[in-house]
């Protein structure tokens, strides 16, 4: 016996398995991008050379008195600490402070509350802030309990890197 138009089911055949080949590349390439943007992010944020660098500012803050930058972040939600002002830093160790972040190659450091809640929404109202994107980033992805009081240092280096470690 003879089949007649058999073109029907090839034509269905190809449709079914055309979606599902498309499928599996989609989902494919949704977990690749997916595992390539953890993979990236693990090579910016919290390396260990930038935690080993954090670590020192947090040994060097804790020998002087941080009384002053405590008050300004209280005041601020923040401190930029990054040129060893005067006004945070005691006088007798700014040069010690200016060569240690030079040597550690920091572009910019700041000290906030360890609860990153107001400093979140003051960055989302705020149009004017003194943090790059990649620094809004960068604290937006700090995960923190917010009920915890204390301070964290916030790290950016000059190759682009974050890192960050409570300070009390």
């Amino acid at each position: 016996m003879k089949k007649l138009n058999n073109k029907g089911f090839m034509m269905i055949e190809i449709l079914v398995v055309s979606t599902f080949i498309i499928s599996v590349f989609i989902y494919l390439f949704v977990q690749f991008r997916s595992i390539n943007h953890s993979y990236q992010i693990s090579f910016k944020y919290n390396t260990a050379n930038g935690l080993y660098a954090v670590n020192n500012i947090k040994n060097f803050l804790n020998y002087i008195d941080i009384i002053n930058i405590e008050n300004g972040v209280e005041d601020f939600y923040y401190v930029d600490i990054s040129e060893c002002p005067e006004n945070f830093i005691q006088s007798t160790v700014i040069e010690y402070c200016e060569i240690l972040f030079e040597k550690l190659n920091i572009e910019k450091v700041y000290i906030t509350k360890q609860d990153l809640t107001d400093l979140n929404l003051h960055i989302k109202r705020s149009q004017f802030t003194p943090f790059d994107e990649d620094t809004k980033d960068f604290i937006d992805y700090i995960k923190y309990d917010y009920k915890v009081n204390g301070y964290r240092i916030v790290a950016k280096f000059n190759d682009g890197t974050f890192g960050t470690l409570k300070l009390r």
